[in-house]
C-alpha cells in the first residue's frame, strides 16, 4: 500500500494497483499488524512483497521489494535508522 500525491493506492499480488478513498492511517488501523509494517509516511509493507533487506549508511536499512507482473523492476526503500530495530524484529518473526 503506497500513497502518491494525497491518493492511497493498494498494490495486488498480481501487481495491478486499486485506489481507495481511505488514507493510509485509515488502511494502517484496519489491518493486521502481524502482516503488514507501516515502513515510512508513504507506505505499508506485507512482509511477502520484501525480496532483500540490507544495510546502508547512517544505520538505515534498504528493502528491496519483489519485482511485480506490472513492474519487473524491482523498488526499494528506506527505513530510518529510528524503525531499524521495530522493522527488523518484525520481519524476523515473518521468516
Amino acid at each position: 500500500v503506497y500513497s502518491q500525491n494525497k491518493i492511497a493506492y493498494i498494490v495486488k499480488t498480481d501487481g495491478t494497483s486499486v485506489i481507495t478513498d481511505s488514507t493510509l492511517n485509515e488502511i494502517e488501523e484496519k489491518i493486521n499488524a502481524l502482516s503488514f509494517y507501516r515502513a515510512n509516511r508513504q507506505t505499508i509493507l506485507h512482509a511477502s512483497s520484501i525480496e532483500q533487506v540490507q544495510p546502508i549508511e547512517n544505520g538505515k536499512l534498504t528493502v528491496h521489494l519483489k519485482p511485480t507482473l506490472v513492474d519487473t523492476k524491482a523498488t526499494q526503500l528506506t527505513i530510518s535508522r529510528y524503525k531499524k530495530q521495530e522493522f527488523l524484529n518484525w520481519f524476523e518473526n515473518k521468516s
